[in-house]
């Protein structure tokens, strides 16, 4: 069965719905306010159902059919224009990829150098925010793809495991615990703990202090990961992190002993994660399948 509208009437429909009126609409799209106004009226004759309220001084404004069907024709849109770019190139366009602060240093420089060498028709954005908010752009999809720790992930995100993350004790390179095959954390209960204050970890870190029976002597706290890092070195406390970075030194050249936490692992990793209600263009499906397989090769 032929669909009755046209992706014309959609993008005009859609621009409307974006600007809040026929003019501004008309503006936006290079046509005039009465090639708008037509589309809309054959779109809605086509739908058998009124999309939006005309109000000569308020501009416009939808119904419940047009809120329903915005987001479904923006979508049909921009798959539409997927389409168009396959034609030309398989892979091609445009693809936002997110990441924590945190982890970007480690996580995203072989997926971008893999990108530009092997889908060079394929633009990488790079958007450092928190997991709360990388999470939320992947749902209104101003993210097409996040890499994130899986500890604060909802049941309706769709991951892949790039990297395992076991939490680990760092300690100072002369510590008494230092080689140790792994570290009981009932042991390091007077020594002085340097949290590392960001979210999901420093929650994570409290709670397996908790399940270890332990409370920690909490004597610095900073959201900084190579601080963290630094004041270890100098012998100054121990800390929780499950990042460990090629090396084992910090940014002082000083260096560190990391080691195993004796407690049962709880499945910590690093993910690739996108939302499984918005269909991945070709060109984000060719990063996501390249960054699996980038960090797949690394693990073997």
């Amino acid at each position: 069965m032929h669909p009755r509208f046209t992706l014309r009437q959609l993008a005009y429909f859609v621009a409307v719905a974006e600007t809040g009126s026929i003019s501004a609409a008309a503006v936006n799209q290079h046509v005039s306010e009465s090639a708008i106004s037509t589309a809309l009226t054959e779109l809605e004759r086509a739908l058998g159902s009124q999309l939006c309220v005309r109000r000569r001084a308020r501009g416009v404004e939808l119904t419940a059919s047009g809120r329903h069907l915005v987001g479904r024709a923006a979508d049909l849109l921009r798959d539409a224009a997927a389409l168009s770019s396959l034609a030309e190139d398989p892979v091609s366009g445009t693809v936002s990829l997110g990441c924590t602060s945190g982890l970007a240093p480690l996580l995203l420089p072989p997926i971008v150098d893999a990108c530009a060498t092997e889908l060079s028709s394929v633009r990488l954005d790079l958007d450092l925010r928190d997991t709360q908010a990388l999470l939320a752009e992947l749902d209104s999809g101003a993210v097409d793809l996040a890499v994130v720790s899986n500890l604060q992930l909802l049941a309706d995100v769709s991951t892949h495991v790039l990297l395992p993350t076991p939490l680990h004790v760092v300690l100072h390179a002369d510590h008494r615990l230092a080689d140790a095959p792994e570290v009981d954390l009932r042991e390091l209960a007077t020594e002085p703990f340097i949290l590392l204050e960001t979210s999901p970890g420093a929650h994570h870190a409290l709670e397996t202090f908790a399940r270890a029976g332990v409370t920690p002597d909490i004597r610095y706290r900073t959201t900084s990961f190579e601080l963290v890092r630094s004041l270890v070195g100098r012998g100054l406390g121990y800390s929780l992190q499950v990042l460990r970075p090629h090396g084992d030194l910090t940014y002082e050249g000083l260096p560190l002993a990391p080691r195993p936490v004796a407690l049962p692992s709880a499945g910590e990793a690093v993910v690739l994660a996108w939302t499984p209600r918005r269909r991945l263009s070709p060109a984000a499906r060719a990063v996501a399948d390249l960054a699996v397989r980038e960090w797949r090769q690394r693990a073997d």
